[in-house]
């Protein structure tokens, strides 16, 4: 299993005719931590702590945290992957809306995938969501959460 957190990312604008692309719903955190810790993505077993989780098992109850640490609002679009394919974020939703003030940290208790054999999951935030600019480098930049192995 590779366990490497770096993500390369490949964003850019897809121009429809006519239809405008559907509006990911907000996710709503069942906390947010303004002291502590802080990270843009990152999974654990803890609301209240990062801490690396390396492997955990088949539908386990872990902790989304979506933060900033930069000094202005910042819009993300999460999505979940489970061995590079896309996975419900809960309630059939594949992608979440999430706006961070400076310094905060919102937290979602999230159910990992049921899986049958191990695999690879990793969480991934898309800043600037609709912003896609091949002359700012912000809006193509992406952070994702260091790789769990989903045991079953």
């Amino acid at each position: 299993m590779d366990t490497m957190q770096e993500v390369l990312p490949m964003r850019f604008m897809v121009k429809s005719k006519g239809e405008e692309p559907k509006a990911a719903a907000d996710l709503i955190p069942d906390d947010m931590i303004k002291e502590g810790p802080n990270d843009t993505i990152f999974v654990s077993k803890q609301k209240e702590e990062l801490i690396i989780l390396p492997a955990a098992k088949s539908g386990e109850h872990v902790f989304l945290s979506v933060g900033n640490v930069g000094e202005k609002e910042e819009n993300y679009h999460i999505i979940a992957l489970n061995q590079w394919q896309q996975v419900s974020l809960g309630n059939d939703q594949v992608v979440g809306h999430v706006a961070v003030n400076p310094g905060e940290r919102k937290v979602f208790q999230f159910e990992l995938p049921k899986v049958k054999d191990e695999s690879n999951f990793q969480v991934i935030a898309l800043p600037k969501p609709y912003e896609v600019s091949e002359s700012d480098y912000e809006r193509t930049d992406v952070s994702g959460s260091i790789r769990t192995v989903i045991k079953p």
